[in-house]
């Protein structure tokens, strides 16, 4: 689903990036689409070649809306045509259905992010709650937003000459037409997911006391389980969470699209800053790993005379 690009009333300028000097055996994923081929033989071998790798995460953009016209893939088109399989979905406010549509704009407002929203949106896979989903939340006095000024771009969908370098990422690296968020919800738990594979509410600092849940009590959020960050230092593989200084709309809920900007650094909690509270990255002394985006610049600026770096890059501005 896509979400709101950014309120004009915040600023988002969160970047995380995590990076790792590799002797773990990450695979990249083959295309799992039409013309997807099968693994060359001895590809395997290929692992030991791998020195480093670097993990972009953006948020609030579906497939289908940076590559819904990417030719091969399983995406909105057929002869260059919407295909009959695409779902209308209707709008409560002019009587009439919507369907997708090519949208030139930089700046999009998307949908909501909370699980109820998610669900709705999906309805029990008619995908035909978009559009009133998206005016629920966004076209109330209590959102205080307008509709006007809010746009219903839920729809909207960009073509290459909108997006060419990931389009050009695509045609020269991989691109995966059947991957898919792990968690139907907003940035903290998809970004717990990204450094962890779970998501969850822990009672206390026993991991034993967590439970799986994408409703978290924010700024007093316990993460006892153990994350991705404490394999990597158990087998001697170095890593960095690189973090952009500026502000970020660290909203309580979910639910609410605007709120005061705050502060962010490497040493601040945030929704796409979890690992600095995870008791594991504490117990490891891994803390100082998160760190300002321009250590990962100047590193690999650097590489090899530098140092190993290992990581991923979380530009979390989508």
């Amino acid at each position: 689903m896509s979400g709101p690009k950014q309120s004009r009333m915040t600023l988002k300028r969160g970047v995380v990036l995590l990076v790792a000097a590799v002797l773990l055996a990450i695979v990249p994923t083959v295309v799992d689409g039409p013309g997807a081929k099968a693994p060359a033989a001895g590809a395997a071998d290929g692992i030991k070649k791998i020195e480093h790798v670097i993990i972009i995460m953006q948020e609030n953009r579906s497939f289908d809306h940076y590559f819904g016209t990417f030719p091969g893939s399983d995406c909105l088109l057929k002869d260059g045509k919407l295909k009959k399989s695409i779902k209308c979905n209707p709008n409560p406010r002019t009587g009439k259905c919507m369907l997708p549509y090519v949208d030139h704009h930089d700046n999009g407002a998307g949908g909501p992010h909370t699980t109820a929203a998610s669900r709705d949106s999906i309805n029990g896979g008619k995908m035909d709650g978009y559009v009133k989903v998206t005016e629920r939340q966004f076209c109330t006095k209590a959102a205080n937003l307008r509709c006007g000024d809010f746009p219903i771009d839920v729809m909207g969908y960009h073509t290459r000459s909108d997006i060419p370098n990931y389009w050009k990422y695509a045609k020269n690296f991989v691109l995966q037409d059947r991957m898919f968020e792990p968690v139907s919800s907003w940035s903290l738990p998809a970004h717990l997911y990204m450094v962890s594979g779970w998501s969850a509410r822990c009672a206390n600092h026993n991991p034993f006391s967590c439970v799986s849940s994408s409703k978290l009590p924010w700024g007093s959020a316990i993460f006892a389980w153990t994350d991705l960050t404490y394999l990597l230092h158990k087998n001697g593989v170095s890593w960095g969470y690189y973090i952009v200084d500026g502000t970020e709309p660290d909203c309580d809920d979910a639910g609410n699209l605007t709120c005061t900007p705050q502060h962010q650094s490497a040493a601040t909690l945030g929704i796409w800053n979890p690992l600095p509270y995870f008791d594991t990255v504490r117990a490891n002394g891994q803390v100082k790993n998160v760190q300002s985006v321009k250590n990962f610049f100047s590193a690999a600026k650097n590489f090899p005379t530098c140092c190993p770096i290992f990581g991923t890059l979380n530009p979390s501005s989508g």
